[in-house]
């Protein structure tokens, strides 16, 4: 989803609290959502929820033996948060049971420029070099 269980289009998961609340909305074992362009990891197991950044190359651990579930944000590919103007993504490995978030380069001044020329307000160009 893009923002949370309780409200997939706008919520913004950023802490325990909105965590407990979409893991309390819907039972599931592992749910991707978005919206913060933060890559993000909250687990949750026996009513206790921790929240994690993901770095960069760091592989953590899905493993739950049915008693943990996570939620995980991959990042942005675009419009990054953490002061990371690279692109974000997520490889989830089913079969091993891990998530390792990758940082990559992209043409950020190419993407900038498409932003200005399709009229979209300048901060959101300029914003890209400092993944702010």
């Amino acid at each position: 989803m893009h923002g949370s269980v309780v409200d997939p289009a706008a919520e913004y998961v950023l802490n325990v609290e909105a965590a407990r609340a979409s893991f309390g909305a819907a039972e599931f074992a592992r749910c991707f959502f978005g919206h913060t362009h933060l890559p993000t990891l909250f687990v949750e197991e026996g009513g206790r929820i921790d929240g994690f950044a993901m770095r960069d190359g760091d592989p953590v651990s899905l493993a739950s033996n049915g008693s943990k579930r996570f939620m995980l944000n991959p990042g942005s590919v675009g419009q990054p948060r953490d002061g990371d103007p690279r692109a974000s993504m997520m490889i989830v490995d089913s079969d091993e049971g891990s998530a390792v978030v990758h940082r990559v380069p992209y043409e950020i001044e190419t993407a900038a420029a498409k932003i200005r020329d399709a009229g979209l307000p300048v901060a959101l160009a300029d914003r890209l070099a400092f993944g702010r």
